[in-house]
């Protein structure tokens, strides 16, 4: 008899390297074929709230000239003006496909390895200089501020720095991501990356990576997260049901 192979995820993302951390079973659950079919979890409440907050405030910046600050951008007044004025240079909604060489290709491409997508991104010049630039990052956040998460703003900046120039024209000097936080009012995760740090940030992510992309088991951990879960073994009749915590 034939031994099937055990499935694998082939490329990862932040987000995919957090639900594996948080529990393989469910990664498994979220982005592999069970019993041959898709088992998609239903988006949340917050994840629907924020990307309707999301669009909001991107359809603020890069609408209509004199389009109005909308309520979900209200805590960052100033802070948004500036960067509606400076729009012309700002991308956003950037979504980018590398290979395991960490060279841009097609976001599906058959080698992709990993994918990301910036929320806003643009250079600015580094302060006091005139000709050396850095890479700026500001990721869109509603809910809660979360620390142990700003580790996203690291893999920013490194994928920022490797960018090719039709992407970033400048070749910075350093990249800067933060996280603007809608709800709270606030600012924080600022994280600066030097060009000298690429190397070390590309043997932390790879080993981070790795993990994911070799696992074969995919064996639950339960934690105190499991009761919000889909996929929790009393959840069978809204379509969950399939761990068997």
């Amino acid at each position: 008899m034939p031994i099937k192979a055990e499935p694998r995820i082939t490329a990862w993302s932040y987000s995919r390297l957090q639900v594996y951390k948080q529990c393989p079973f469910k990664c498994r659950m979220a982005h592999l074929p069970w019993n041959g079919q898709r088992v998609k979890e239903p988006e949340g409440p917050a994840v629907v709230r924020g990307k309707v907050i999301e669009t909001e405030v991107l359809d603020y910046l890069f609408g209509a000239k004199d389009a109005k600050l909308p309520e979900s951008g209200a805590r960052f007044p100033t802070e948004l003006a500036i960067l509606k004025k400076m729009r012309s240079r700002v991308r956003s909604k950037v979504k980018l496909g590398f290979n395991r060489a960490w060279k841009v290709v097609d976001y599906f491409a058959p080698d992709v390895w990993t994918r990301m997508e910036f929320d806003l991104i643009f250079e600015d010049l580094l302060p006091g200089q005139k000709k050396h630039y850095r890479a700026h990052i500001i990721d869109l956040k509603t809910g809660k501020i979360y620390p142990d998460k700003f580790d996203q703003f690291e893999l920013y900046n490194l994928v920022a720095l490797i960018l090719p120039e039709d992407i970033i024209t400048h070749k910075p000097e350093l990249s800067f991501a933060e996280g603007w936080y809608l709800d709270q009012g606030e600012i924080a995760g600022e994280t600066t990356l030097m060009k000298s740090d690429i190397a070390k940030q590309i043997k932390r992510w790879e080993k981070e990576a790795d993990k994911l992309l070799s696992e074969t088991a995919w064996q639950p951990r339960p934690n105190n997260m499991c009761r919000f879960c889909f996929y929790l073994k009393d959840n069978k009749a809204s379509g969950g049901g399939q761990c068997p915590y």
